[in-house]
């Protein structure tokens, strides 16, 4: 049994293709609509047409229309799903305010002095040194001191017990060499802290004042570069460096470790007042104040 002739169809540039019968060349339908399924490939490499559908434009103007209402009632479902979550969510919100609100009446979370006066560098080495200092307003002796020495890896049996804490200190070595935010002196030992939660440095800053401590206690000390980015100075050798870091005298503390330097200051302070002035200062160290970066300042 021969195989069925395949219908052929027509295109003519901008019109709908046509279908037309084998028997009949001439007839067509009209303005029909053609979709047809390619199936195969024939050992003579003839593309085969399985199926040929001719389809009228108002049945597809009926399938579409039945979609679109199909998708609308999609969308006001998901519409209404919607608003039912945002109404929930805002409730819960509402309930959480409230609480939040009781709660703030007793002990105020979001209250800090830090939020009025707004330290900058220099307000916040002051604060350090403050704390650092055994004759400080704080109360607590040299407690503090004892644990940012613990930080360090500096042993405080081996230093005296009287010490003075300067803030802004000039450095010399045959000439001044720049000025120091913090140094806490032991007479025959020292601690030079250099603060930089933001700021660049200068030429060589960080090597001039390990010059000049070396000069003033005889290699007896420890630069601490409070880094507000995490990095090592940059304004110094990199042999140098390396040779003041291995035996800890030039030592990178960044604000994290700060910041939880201040975190235990508070846990073994025993006045109040204090201990919440550490707590907000831990904070306050948490946030942004630590920024990336920065022009380079003066010494």
């Amino acid at each position: 049994m021969g195989r069925p002739p395949v219908p052929s169809v027509s295109y003519t540039h901008g019109r709908v293709p046509q279908k037309r019968n084998h028997a009949d060349p001439h007839s067509c339908v009209a303005h029909p609509i053609v979709v047809f399924l390619l199936t195969g490939v024939t050992q003579r490499g003839l593309i085969s047409l399985a199926t040929v559908w001719i389809l009228d434009r108002s049945q597809l103007d009926t399938y579409y229309g039945d979609v679109g209402a199909a998708l609308a009632g999609r969308r006001a479902a998901f519409r209404s799903d919607l608003d039912a979550f945002y109404s929930m969510l805002q409730a819960r919100l509402d309930i959480s305010q409230a609480a939040r609100g009781r709660i703030a009446l007793f002990n105020a979370p979001d209250f800090t002095p830090f939020g009025y006066i707004s330290p900058d560098e220099n307000t916040v080495s002051r604060i350090v040194a403050d704390l650092l200092d055994a004759d400080g307003t704080h109360g607590q002796g040299d407690l503090f001191l004892r644990e940012f020495l613990v930080l360090l890896k500096v042993d405080r049996g081996g230093l005296p017990n009287r010490y003075a804490v300067v803030t802004q200190v000039p450095l010399f070595a045959s000439r001044v060499l720049g000025f120091l935010d913090i140094l806490v002196d032991f007479g025959d030992f020292g601690v030079g802290i250099e603060n930089k939660p933001w700021a660049g440095e200068q030429l060589n800053q960080i090597e001039r004042y390990c010059t000049a401590l070396e000069s003033r206690y005889s290699g007896k000390f420890c630069l601490v570069y409070l880094s507000g980015t995490g990095r090592d100075p940059t304004s110094i050798s990199g042999e140098l460096h390396m040779s003041l870091k291995s035996t800890n005298r030039l030592v990178t503390v960044p604000y994290g470790e700060l910041q939880r330097w201040a975190r235990d200051c508070a846990r073994i302070c025993e006045a109040d007042k204090v201990r919440w002035f550490l707590r907000d200062f831990e904070r306050y160290l948490a946030g942004d104040f630590a920024g990336e970066g920065g022009d380079d300042e003066s010494d």
